[in-house]
């Protein structure tokens, strides 16, 4: 049952005590690690953990896609034309959803070692963190709490949390509006490669729905204009992480002259 694809699982549900116990888990050991980690500034330990979170993340993600082609596609049908089926099912295949180009920017921009890629990062992964463990649709309501799929995309999740609010807690990004742009320049792009991407493969698999655009809010709304409220939301999570993380460095800031004016 670990390995095994299960189709329309129902045994739990959205916010059911296992979902609320993941969510609870996974952000708690996310934040705990971060902070303590991020006390160790030496640039040896931040690449350390930044190569340790890059390992995590691609590797989890390349062994998810194996496991689609020998469980999922199998879990079709039973001949081998089912599993060749997996090859056309691109919503599946293609890395196109925001945590999914996450474990694939994360190491490269670990490699890189570009400062503004990490400005751009940092928040990203805050939020896309957060709206996971807050919404793990299609996961924690379709697989059993302790299968594969499940432990894979919390173990992912939470180091894509862990990566965003340790780039803070190690001082190595601090954000300032200028770092907004680049934040907004980086999740705009992966916003015109969702929806390009939507547009062509729609045509391919009728399930195709990066970003969510397609189907919403399950409202019945045109793609465009889920698309719009989409983005104004993400926009606005974006700058409310901004300021809480402004707000938590100023008081940072200041407690630290406190303690040298003592």
């Amino acid at each position: 049952m670990f390995f095994e694809y299960i189709k329309n699982f129902d045994d739990y549900s959205m916010f059911s005590l296992a979902h609320i116990l993941y969510l609870v888990f996974c952000i708690v050991i996310a934040f705990v690690l971060a902070f303590v980690l991020g006390r160790i500034r030496t640039d040896k330990a931040r690449r350390i953990a930044s190569f340790i979170v890059a390992g995590v993340v691609l590797t989890l993600h390349a062994a998810t896609q194996i496991w689609r082609v020998a469980s999922f596609a199998a879990g079709r049908g039973d001949g081998i034309i089912d599993s060749v089926a997996y090859l056309v099912m691109p919503n599946e295949l293609f890395p196109f959803q925001l945590c999914s180009m996450l474990c694939i920017l994360i190491p490269i921009a670990v490699v890189w070692n570009k400062q503004w890629m990490y400005n751009a990062l940092a928040p990203i992964c805050i939020f896309a963190g957060f709206l996971f463990f807050f919404f793990p649709d299609g996961i924690i309501n379709r697989y059993p709490p302790f299968s594969f799929r499940v432990l894979e995309s919390m173990i992912v999740h939470t180091a894509i949390l862990f990566y965003g609010i340790y780039l803070l807690a190690s001082k190595k990004v601090v954000f300032n509006i200028k770092n907004m742009r680049e934040v907004f320049a980086a999740i705009g792009t992966m916003y015109v490669v969702a929806i390009i991407m939507n547009i062509i493969l729609v045509n391919v698999d009728s399930s195709v729905d990066f970003f969510y655009m397609m189907k919403g809010f399950g409202l019945g709304l045109h793609p465009a204009v889920n698309t719009i409220i989409l983005a104004i939301v993400g926009a606005g999570l974006i700058f409310l992480i901004y300021g809480i993380c402004q707000l938590c460095y100023r008081l940072s800031k200041k407690q630290v002259t406190k303690s040298e004016n003592s």
